[in-house]
């Protein structure tokens, strides 16, 4: 499981920075691991709760700024 989080990771990153070949070869290897379907969907719901928030202009608070990194 921590490999498909990975992977949903440094696809969003790859996606933010603009970079489609990197969001591609992890939405590739996630496919792989979950199943075409099951990542379409991730990828859809992630994509609609992301437009939401920005909508919104949610940003993150205080408390999660003051987090230790992992």
């Amino acid at each position: 499981m921590a490999l498909v989080h990975h992977e949903v990771h440094v696809g969003a990153a790859g996606r933010a920075l603009g970079n489609s070949y990197c969001s591609l070869a992890h939405a590739k290897v996630l496919s792989g691991l979950l199943g075409l379907e099951a990542t379409q969907a991730m990828v859809a719901g992630r994509a609609f709760f992301t437009r939401i928030l920005d909508g919104l202009g949610a940003e993150p608070d205080a408390a999660f700024r003051e987090l230790p990194p992992e």
